[in-house]
């Protein structure tokens, strides 16, 4: 089964729980990377990857799987209810 989140402070705490810490990768774009990750990356607050998170309206995709494809950050679709 796959899920969605929109929520910057409930992807954090997934992260976080999966030894994962935001980085701003090659070309700017954002990611969640293992902890200690060296490379061509920048690493991010929390705060500026909630910001970042936001404003791209980005989601996190996620399933209850470990390894390649188990999760990914995306664009979202979001309604807006009136």
């Amino acid at each position: 089964m796959r899920f969605i989140s929109h929520d910057p402070h409930f992807v954090r705490r997934w992260a976080l729980a999966r030894g994962l810490v935001p980085i701003l990768g090659p070309g700017g774009a954002l990611a969640l990377s293992p902890a200690g990750q060296t490379g061509d990356v920048s690493p991010l607050s929390w705060e500026e990857f909630a910001g970042l998170f936001t404003v791209e309206r980005l989601v996190l995709a996620y399933d209850g799987t470990t390894g390649p494809g188990a999760w990914s950050l995306r664009r979202g679709l979001r309604r807006t209810f009136r």
